[in-house]
């Protein structure tokens, strides 16, 4: 519902959280709060190295960092939280030829960062290659920048989970290889699970394949860069937002925010020298609650820590896909060691798997219990020097080769030489005769 009047706005936010009370289980509310801001085609060194652009860089980042804590307009109501992160929708540099790739690269590192700690943006950064920053790449006869996303994100198209809400970054727009990959990221996520979209180009570049692909899923908004415009639209019936440039010295940004049962977005306007304000459009839309499911997880004889998660009871939402792992027990004389998972896991013989949460599920770790010479619980005494957990006559035929031999690291005379002085003499056998006879085997438990 895009453009109404505040009140008009308002009335209808009551209404759906009045039936949302009356319709939905109490105990799926106060799970999702995200914030969130979405900018782009930043272009940090356009035009030279002396760039008055990164001027209005600057204003950006100050309008970002400042606006937690903000009253949204009166139709949406409230305050701006914290954000979780900023969406970068791509063009994060100039594709210019007289400053390489890395200076421009530091440069937007300087002012934005990566991870909310090594620049003067206060929150995380998730970022979308745009058509500057890969013509950089090539300008420069390099992969720079691609390079510095990967070692951030992993690839230069990627996904995270923010509570409830799926994000896909799709790079500079979804080539059919990615397409491929998106597909199965979606079916991961599953129907119901809100998903937010981002890269650079408009989404009616890729278009119908694009369409194809997201159609069944709770795509609930779109953001993209490029056109350097802040505008609200649809394509195919989906929400999409564009996210403005600070180019011109002043421009306007999309504001997130999401919560179990809905979404608002509101566009804020900036200006270098100016005071912040929202702008056109506030759009405010109904979300269906994502359910949690109950991961029970269970050992069968070993301790609670010998599996991730712990055993116990976990809350995961619906569809995640949720690593488990098991792993040795000590609990002398016996070390666990796994043998099986009991329940629906992806591999049941694989000491690391997953387990899909559609449903409340519970998941068993069958350990056995092993004794065996030589391990944690049955070491091989420093006088046992036949290796067999008993110090005995072996050992002293092995100790009576050795007299007085001469004797230096590492080996130092197999072991007959334990105060490693360099010589089997008196002081090894008084450490030896004072082992007599120990057993550290498992037959003598």
């Amino acid at each position: 519902m895009k453009q109404e009047t505040a009140m008009a706005r308002y009335k209808i936010m009551l209404l759906c959280t009045v039936l949302a009370g009356l319709l939905w289980p109490v105990g799926l509310y106060g799970q999702t709060d995200i914030t969130f801001f979405a900018i782009g085609d930043t272009h940090i060194g356009w035009r030279s190295d002396a760039n008055p652009d990164e001027g209005n860089n600057l204003a950006l980042l100050a309008e970002l960092n400042a606006l937690p804590g903000t009253a949204y307009p009166g139709g949406v109501g409230g305050t701006v939280g914290i954000a979780d992160g900023v969406l970068h929708v791509g063009d994060m540099i100039d594709r210019v030829f007289y400053i390489g790739p890395p200076d421009q690269w530091n440069d937007f590192v300087n002012i934005y960062g990566t991870d909310g700690t090594d620049g003067m943006l206060n929150y995380p950064l998730y970022q979308s290659m745009g058509n500057n920053d890969k013509d950089a790449d090539t300008n420069s006869g390099t992969t720079y920048i691609r390079d510095q996303v990967t070692a951030r994100h992993g690839a230069l198209y990627y996904s995270w989970d923010w509570q409830a809400v799926h994000f896909v970054c799709m790079d500079m727009t979804p080539t059919p290889a990615i397409l491929d990959w998106l597909a199965d990221d979606l079916a991961a996520a599953g129907p119901v699970r809100p998903i937010v979209l981002f890269n650079h180009l408009p989404p009616s570049r890729p278009g119908e394949a694009l369409r194809q692909v997201i159609d069944g899923y709770n795509i609930v908004a779109i953001f993209h860069g490029h056109i350097h415009s802040a505008r609200d639209t649809t394509w195919e019936g989906y929400d999409v937002y564009g996210c403005g440039s600070p180019l011109g010295g002043s421009s306007h940004f999309p504001v997130a925010h999401i919560t179990d049962t809905y979404m608002t977005v509101v566009e804020r306007a900036w200006s270098n020298g100016g005071s912040g304000y929202w702008s056109s459009y506030s759009v405010y839309k109904d979300l269906i609650p994502v359910s949690q499911y109950t991961l029970t997880m269970q050992v069968d004889s070993a301790g609670p820590q010998a599996v991730t998660p712990s055993a116990g009871q976990h809350q995961f939402y619906d569809r995640t896909s949720v690593q488990i792992t098991a792993g040795r027990f000590v609990d002398c004389p016996d070390i666990f060691v796994f043998d099986h998972w009991d329940g629906p896991v992806g591999d049941p013989n694989s000491p690391t798997t997953t387990v899909l949460m559609d449903t409340d599920k519970t998941v068993t770790a069958v350990f056995v219990p092993t004794r065996q010479r030589g391990d944690q619980c049955h070491p091989y005494l420093p006088a046992d020097l036949y290796k067999d957990c008993q110090v005995d006559w072996m050992d002293f035929a092995v100790f009576a080769e050795r007299w007085l031999l001469a004797c230096n690291s590492p080996h130092w005379c197999d072991g007959a030489d334990m105060n490693q002085s360099g010589l089997v003499d008196w002081a090894d056998f008084a450490l030896f005769a004072g082992a007599w006879l120990a057993c550290t085997a498992p037959e003598c438990d």
